[in-house]
């Protein structure tokens, strides 16, 4: 079992006039965090630490949240608050491993990197392939060169020097051996901030062993348009219901509520963004709540795709409000008119 340390104690410079970036609200209504540790099989662990600066958590009112946002995970969860600021994330980890007297194997996870793995039983780094992501600031990132067997030879930090990079996660089985090596480091580099790659570095120039643990799903959140673009699809959408998804219809006279055919070109592309994971649809409609059995035998008919449906609105406009901020920046809100049964609504969006 490992105990799972994330360090949070950075200053969040890249996400000017907001909350810690990892406090920040992620689409799924989690926070950046806990979504992060999402793609992790949370059963190899029995403890996750955080650690964050007394500052932050008293200056945004946060212990109660935190402890409710990890609540969901059967894993038991500690806060640790620093004092003051460090200087890297490996002092980070180290202060929380000497006050928290952790021992045995733990594993490294950034706040604001997202993938898919299974922990591996030896030193490992997690790492990512330059030729599976569309955009990348390739600079910002550490590098392995391994050899024919998955083990690493050498890891750089900011240099390319191969198409792997380490994507933020980082095992290691002795825990007190991190401490040792950043103090051992901390006296070597005259540098202001050492990275968990220069720990790495020393352990294999001392005769550690590190393999590499390939990971799927990538995304990185490290700054704040990388956080937006991420966030952008996602998206609900309130569609109405005749002239839109089926052929237009009415309560009185022909063609009547619930018998209508599909436009099925809107159908498609609504049901695609179903589909997708990242889009809630909710139909909304003027139709009364009594044919509510006629217009979802209607739907499930067509295959219409939804999460939700709305009844007995008024036969007229309607106003979509949203409110913006730092953290959900400008428009967060758009209309779409479109001709009564035309078929070009995936043009308009």
């Amino acid at each position: 079992m490992y105990t799972l340390i994330m360090p949070c104690a950075g200053r969040s410079s890249r996400f000017p006039n907001m909350r810690p970036k990892w406090s920040l609200t992620h689409p799924t209504g989690r926070l950046m965090v806990t979504q992060s540790i999402m793609g992790l099989n949370l059963d190899q662990f029995d403890s996750i630490v955080m650690v964050a600066t007394k500052l932050d958590i008293e200056k945004y009112n946060m212990r109660t949240g935190l402890v409710n946002a990890f609540s969901e995970f059967d894993v038991d969860f500690i806060l640790y608050e620093l004092d003051c600021p460090t200087k890297s994330q490996s002092e980070t980890v180290s202060t929380a491993i000497n006050a928290l007297n952790l021992d045995g194997n733990i594993f490294v996870k950034d706040c604001d990197a997202y993938f898919s793995a299974e922990l591996i039983p030896v030193d490992s780094v997690c790492v990512y392939s330059l030729q599976d992501v569309e955009s990348i600031v390739a600079k910002s990132k550490s590098y392995v060169d391994v050899d024919n067997y998955g083990y690493i030879k050498t890891i750089v930090e900011k240099k390319v020097i191969g198409e792997l990079f380490c994507c933020g996660g980082y095992s290691f089985s002795e825990s007190k051996e991190f401490v040792d090596t950043f103090d051992k480091v901390s006296k070597q580099l005259d540098v202001g901030e050492i990275y968990v790659s220069h720990i790495i570095h020393q352990q294999l120039l001392d005769g550690r062993q590190f393999k590499i643990n390939p990971t799927e799903d990538f995304l990185d959140w490290g700054t704040v348009s990388d956080w937006n673009d991420y966030k952008e699809q996602y998206k609900t959408i309130f569609t109405d219901l005749d002239g839109v998804l089926v052929k237009n219809s009415g309560q009185y006279f022909e063609p009547i509520w619930g018998s209508t055919e599909a436009i099925q070109k809107n159908v498609d592309w609504i049901n695609h963004m179903h589909e997708s994971g990242t889009c809630r649809v909710i139909i909304t409609t003027s139709r009364k709540s009594s044919f509510r059995k006629e217009t979802l035998d209607q739907l499930s008919r067509l295959g219409i795709k939804y999460h939700d449906i709305i009844f007995d609105l008024p036969h007229g406009e309607r106003i979509l409000i949203n409110d913006y901020s730092s953290t959900n920046s400008y428009p967060v809100a758009r209309s779409v008119n479109i001709k009564r049964n035309s078929e070009e609504l995936s043009d308009l969006i």
